[in-house]
């Protein structure tokens, strides 16, 4: 089995249970930031692939936009984050 098949199945294994990724990783010989390392690859694949991804202990929120057609152009949503930094939509 190839390196990837093995971390890919191992990340799997972490999602599809409930347990923290420290709780997880504690009997196996894989540190966290190389969990953290073959997690994103593994979702990337996923992602590439049609599957939708879990973002479990991420503050990644995707936001869906409506079909605003012909429409004058508006704001649609405006972020700011506690740094001051202001994201504005415009659709």
């Amino acid at each position: 089995m190839k390196l990837q098949e093995k971390m890919f199945a191992l990340v799997a294994d972490w999602e599809s249970g409930s347990e923290t990724k420290k709780s997880f990783l504690s009997d196996k010989a894989v540190s966290l930031s190389k969990f953290d390392y073959w997690r994103a690859k593994y979702n990337k694949s996923k992602s590439c692939s049609g599957i939708a991804t879990q973002n479990r202990g991420s503050d990644f929120r995707e936001v869906l936009l409506r079909d605003i057609g012909s429409e004058k152009p508006s704001k649609l949503l405006e972020l700011t984050t506690p740094l001051g930094l202001r994201i504005t939509v415009f659709g």
